[in-house]
């Protein structure tokens, strides 16, 4: 369990890194091309964060943090809200498609 939640707080690290980064660099663009609408927005990177972690794990908790809130001062998820999170939309599922389904059309039959 404790390699787990480092692992989920390495993801949200390498998330929050990304999405500061993007930001400042959508910010840039805007500066420098002001009248170029085209430009491009790259994919956030894919990476398997359990793969090989055991072996780094010293490597992934002397990382830098990164930002803990955008640029407008909004706080990003801690990796307990993102589980809170998953866990409650997770917990809807049954209610949206299967036996007890809310929308007839979407109910299965066990």
């Amino acid at each position: 369990p404790e390699d787990l939640s480092l692992c989920r707080a390495r993801a949200n690290r390498v998330a929050r890194k990304y999405l500061a980064e993007k930001e400042a660099s959508a910010a840039a663009d805007k500066n420098n091309n002001d009248n170029n609408n085209d430009t491009k927005q790259g994919n956030p990177p894919v990476e398997c964060f359990a793969r090989e972690f055991f072996q780094k794990k010293e490597d992934f908790l002397s990382e830098q943090d990164g930002p803990w809130q955008t640029k407008d001062g909004h706080p990003y998820l801690t990796p307990e809200e993102e589980t809170l999170l998953v866990s409650f939309y997770a917990s809807k599922i049954p209610s949206l498609i299967g036996p007890m389904a809310q929308l007839p059309r979407l109910r299965r039959e066990p």
